[in-house]
């Protein structure tokens, strides 16, 4: 079963030789599954809170690449409105934002399999510069087309997330939106927990990147991950006593990496 797996494999990166390349601009929507529990919603009925609360909330996302690394961020030429949420106690309410800070960043050393994240928590710019978290992927064996491009799926799962991710070796270069990667090829779409976040590419540029598309972030406090988890850890904290801990939860539920 392995060698026949495998022979697909490379069956389908022979077919596809002809269009491969390592350097360019891919631009992905990346669509979140905005849930409250209803018993939120009764309790913020019953106070007459009322909010237009969307479904989902969507990022317009780029990644630049070359064979030697990669950078993940938000797309700085569309400016994108953020559903509010409300926190408080009693009567008052207190509106905070769902999402993420503008200038998250996911830069990847492809070859190093190392990262330097760009993130925000709580208003502070933080660099975690670390050894990415190895994925064991499963390649499936299932085929599709995406666009112009031919990919095969691959599943990861952990104690918290089933993945589902669809790469090209047309694009032979181990690398994807995030922290997705390590597949033998781009990836092109991620489904992660069956459809309560989805990653897509929506254009793909094959060209020679430009002076300063591609930089190593140097903003925000230099720290492992082991550290920023507990600077987490403490926030999360922070939150419960300010907040309740079921408050803090729906507020943290919503931060994305």
């Amino acid at each position: 079963m392995r060698h026949a797996l495998l022979a697909t494999i490379c069956l389908f990166i022979a077919l596809t030789t002809f269009a491969q390349s390592t350097e360019g601009v891919i631009n992905y929507t990346e669509t979140i599954k905005i849930e409250l529990p209803e018993d939120v919603k009764k309790r913020m009925a019953d106070r007459g809170i009322v909010m237009d609360i969307p479904d989902s909330r969507t990022n317009k996302m780029t990644l630049h690449f070359n064979a030697e690394s990669s950078i993940y961020q938000k797309n700085k030429t569309i400016k994108e409105e953020e559903p509010d949420m409300p926190m408080g106690r009693g009567r008052g309410v207190r509106v905070m934002r769902f999402g993420g800070n503008n200038n998250n960043q996911y830069y990847r050393d492809v070859q190093k399999k190392e990262k330097k994240q760009l993130t925000n928590m709580m208003g502070k710019d933080f660099r975690i510069e670390d050894e990415e978290e190895k994925l064991t992927w499963k390649i499936t064996g299932k085929q599709a087309q995406l666009g112009q491009y031919q990919v095969m799926e691959a599943k990861y799962e952990n104690e918290k997330d089933t993945v589902f991710a669809w790469f090209t070796p047309q694009i032979p270069v181990s690398t994807g939106p995030g922290k997705y990667s390590q597949l033998p090829g781009m990836i092109l779409r991620v489904d992660i927990n069956h459809g309560k976040r989805i990653i897509e590419a929506n254009d793909i540029e094959i060209r020679p990147l430009e002076e300063g598309e591609l930089e190593v972030p140097t903003d925000g406090k230099k720290v492992s991950q082991a550290q920023f988890q507990k600077i987490r850890e403490d926030k999360i904290q922070e939150l419960k006593e300010m907040y309740g801990e079921e408050r803090a939860g729906r507020f943290l539920s919503f931060e994305q990496n």
